[in-house]
């Protein structure tokens, strides 16, 4: 009897298993991305080795109206603690709705530093330290911080840096300073309903003031920011540098702040002046600052004679030597000069590459005679000068005749390269400058000062191999002694497409043995290394199973979860995401990639959007296709509706209105040919640049019976001219905002000036609007970089032409829409226009 109930009780559950592992998924909605926490990318691990900090925002259904995505709102430390296994929320910012980042840990780990809108208002934050000993966590001193909360550039390791385990430096604000622009995104919108309501009320002013014709100070472009050094004992800051650069933007050039590499001595870029951009010649827009050096310790500020007719510094690139007594960097002594001139960047002899003596102020000049700078411009805005120090007396720099050279004080320079037959992506200095690591052809070189070299490690010449961590800081000086790779092995021409897994390995330089790390899975993402006691690697995995943080070390059978969120993932479907291979119209070999949907059954076609930017040329799976993408424009709700997604690849140059659809209508193609694509219910969308191509591919063709512009530009002629939509946004004065599509349009795309060019209006998609017919959604913010008024002006064209089109407003959005109900709602009126020409589905 025993047995038959045993045995029936087992048939019960395994029918009551099969019936749960039979249960539908739930289909993929908006909201879902509301209801994630989100793991940032600030995940640190202590220099003891003994903790890992991290960043978990809250999700944004538990704090609606604090629902910025790209910031770090509701963000809060989290703490691992290695020895007892333990996860922790250190902060608990949910209680009074405050957001923590940028942690950074002392040099010994016994203390954590973070910023915190704590006890603060009006979009400034203070620093708060965790001391480990005594558990507590405290405001560090009375000081505002200048970091930043904008999440696209927070990452940066410098933002608070630590002296010792009391001495802490760090950007502030003055107390009592109010600045005269917001700090973050959130706040420029709370600044401009503040000014409206000013307005209304009557009784103060709110204009705000532009000129022309002067050049801009440092003066009137610092509003009582700099750089303090605290003292976590005694609550006490003192001033170290009046150094000013507005971070944000600033720090995607990693130039803001270098300490050396003993953290003794720091230098810093300042803004000394925004100048005139050149009536004649083409002129960057941004690159009318100009910039100085600062030097300065934990005591103050350290004045160099030698610096005083130095007129503009390069952003990018500020060098430490190994022993920090010598800072390199480019600069030039005219300050007319502007450094990112592409012209310019080509004759080294209008500017040089510096050595400054820290201890005597001796400033040399290195001979750079017969070369020019090897490598792309940073984002266009400047030129790119690769720098790296060999001992404590020689450079290294990437430049044409093509290789790496030798710049010695007194001496010619000499291509260290030479025997070479490739030129290395990177040159680090090892062994205290008597020996190199490079990288190139999907290997670690050795190369030593007299050319010769050898092969450290052993892969096919086709890998791509890039550097994800080393123990030293190259802008900050000291020898490697150990690194992280990052292998992707390059399949065959005639291999199927698909993604390519990563492959991580630890390498000891000095004793050439490497590990593999083991990686949770295919699309982990390294975040880390902890450089101490059984030394841990940290990865970070985003999937359809949620979010999951790993700690793996080298040479280990598995790695080890401390972190999971998000698993209610695992009930929701997902649309698979397949790439293949196609070709270009003009015969170029591309890789696309196609999201099913949800249930897509073989042999049967389906309506297809085809989501469009140009530039992009796809290799790994789209970041918009996965359900754990918390990103108000993830595709998945297509997918769950019964659309199929393409992701095309699209080369060309931005704006180039004549390539938009050279690699959009051969991958419909391929789709079609495969079967999944239904030719006659197509679709196109696209935000931003995409936007753009939507404008533009659709008054190329007709194939498409429908297509949606999120942010679109439409005309060049007019957006060159006009102020960006978010000009009251930060560093708006001082990265040239107003001046912002100059920049892009006149100089990086050579269009020349408007009124004496044609090429404005040959590549706007407004001059060819009488050519379309497709029907056109159009969705766009007021408070959007690109101005609102270039959808107005489309929609008044479409409108006069009698064409179908629809216009929404977001009144008080942003670029990629904030608010959750302007997103929901902006999705609703994607599926009903898509519902209303191409037939509703579900």
């Amino acid at each position: 009897m025993r047995v038959f109930v045993l045995a029936g009780a087992a048939l019960a559950m395994g029918c009551a298993c099969a019936a749960l592992e039979a249960a539908p998924q739930k289909p993929f909605v908006i909201d879902d991305i509301y209801r994630q926490e989100d793991v940032g990318d600030s995940i640190r691990a202590s220099p003891d080795g003994r903790y890992v900090a991290l960043l978990i925002k809250r999700p944004v259904a538990s704090e609606p109206g604090h629902h910025f995505i790209f910031t770090n709102d509701r963000s809060d430390v989290w703490l691992f603690d290695r020895k007892t296994q333990a996860l922790r929320n250190l902060t608990q910012g949910a209680g009074d709705r405050a957001d923590f980042w940028a942690p950074a840990w002392s040099p010994s780990g016994a203390r954590l530093a973070m910023a915190s809108t704590r006890k603060t208002s009006g979009g400034y934050s203070h620093v708060w330290v965790w001391d480990a000993h005594k558990d507590e966590l405290t405001q560090l001193g009375d000081r505002y911080s200048g970091i930043d909360n904008d999440t696209f550039v927070n990452e940066h390791p410098e933002k608070l840096h630590w002296v010792s385990d009391s001495v802490l430096v760090f950007a502030a604000i003055q107390p009592g300073t109010r600045l005269s622009e917001p700090r973050t995104r959130r706040h420029l919108m709370a600044d401009i309903a503040e000014k409206w309501a000013k307005s209304t009320a009557g009784v103060e002013p709110t204009a705000v003031t532009f000129d022309a014709g002067v050049v801009l100070d440092q003066k009137s472009l610092t509003h009582g920011e700099g750089y303090v050094a605290c003292t976590v004992e005694s609550q006490q800051c003192r001033d170290v540098s009046d150094a000013y650069v507005a971070q944000f933007l600033h720090d995607y050039f990693n130039a803001t702040f270098i300490p050396s590499e003993r953290g003794d001595v720091f230098a810093a870029l300042s803004l000394d002046a925004v100048q005139l951009p050149d009536p004649v010649r083409p002129a960057n827009g941004y690159s009318t600052s100009t910039y100085t050096l600062r030097v300065f310790d934990s005591t103050g500020p350290r004045v160099f004679p030698s610096l005083a007719k130095m007129k503009n510094v390069l952003p990018g690139s500020i060098h430490w030597s190994s022993d920090g007594q010598h800072v390199a960097f480019v600069g030039s002594f005219d300050a007319a000069l502007n450094l990112s001139d592409p012209d310019i960047c080509a004759d080294m002899s209008r500017y040089g590459v510096f050595m400054l003596d820290v201890r005597s102020g001796a400033l040399e000049t290195l001979d750079t005679s017969g070369l020019k700078p090897l490598g792309p411009s940073i984002w266009g805005f400047h030129c790119r000068v690769r720098l790296n120090w060999l001992g404590n007396d020689r450079l290294m720099m990437a430049a044409e005749p093509s290789g790496w050279w030798l710049l010695k004080k007194g001496a010619r320079p000499r291509k260290l390269t030479a025997q070479l037959d490739f030129v290395p992506d990177v040159l680090l200095e090892t062994d205290a400058g008597r020996e190199l690591v490079a990288v190139g052809k999907g290997n670690l070189w050795s190369l030593r000062a007299d050319g010769s070299f050898r092969k450290l490690t052993d892969h096919p010449d086709q890998t791509k191999l890039s550097l994800s961590w080393t123990d030293r800081e190259p802008i900050r000086g000291g020898s490697i002694r150990r690194l992280v790779y990052e292998t992707h092995d390059r399949a065959p021409a005639d291999a199927p497409a698909t993604a390519t897994p990563s492959t991580f390995y630890y390498f000891d330089v000095a004793s050439g043995r490497e590990s593999k790390l083991t990686t949770p899975g295919d699309d982990a993402h390294f975040q880390g290394f902890a450089d101490s006691g059984d030394r841990q690697a940290v990865f970070r995995k985003n999937g359809r199973d949620g979010t999951s943080v790993w700690l793996s070390s080298p040479g280990a059978a598995a790695p080890t979860r401390i972190l999971e969120r998000n698993t209610f993932l695992k009930d929701i479907a997902e649309g698979e995401v397949k790439a293949f291979d196609y070709r270009s119209l003009d015969g170029q070999m591309l890789k696309g990639w196609v999201m099913l949907p949800v249930g897509a059954q073989p042999n049967k076609r389906y309506p297809l959007v085809t989501w469009v930017y140009q530039t992009e040329i796809q290799q790994e799976r789209p970041f918009l296709s996965s359900i754990a993408s918390i990103n108000p424009l993830n595709l998945q709700p297509l997918a769950s509706r019964g659309y199929a997604v393409l992701f095309p690849s699209m080369p060309g140059k931005v704006h180039e209105y004549r390539a938009l659809t050279k690699g959009v209508l051969p991958a419909i193609d391929k789709l079609v040919e495969m079967g999944i694509a239904d030719p006659q219910r197509l679709a196109v969308m696209g935000q931003s640049n995409g936007g753009y191509s939507t404008y533009g591919i659709i008054s190329q063709t007709d194939r498409f019976k429908a297509a949606v512009a999120f942010a679109g530009m439409t005309d060049l002629t007019s957006i060159v001219l006009e102020f960006e939509g978010d000009y009251l946004a930060p560093a708006a004065p001082e990265m040239g905002y107003t001046v912002g599509r100059f920049d892009m349009l006149e100089s990086r795309m050579q269009m020349g000036l408007p009124w004496s060019s044609q090429l404005y209006a040959r590549n706007s998609p407004i001059s060819y609007v009488d050519q379309i017919h497709t029907p056109l959604l159009q969705l766009h913010g007021d408070v959007d970089g690109v101005p609102l008024q270039q959808a107005q002006e489309f929609f008044t064209a479409m409108q006069r032409l009698g064409k179908r089109a629809r216009l929404v407003q977001y009144m008080g959005d942003d670029h990629v829409f904030q608010s959750p109900a302007n997103v929901n709602h902006s999705w609703q009126q994607v599926f009903a226009w898509l519902d209303e020409f191409m037939g509703a589905l579900r």
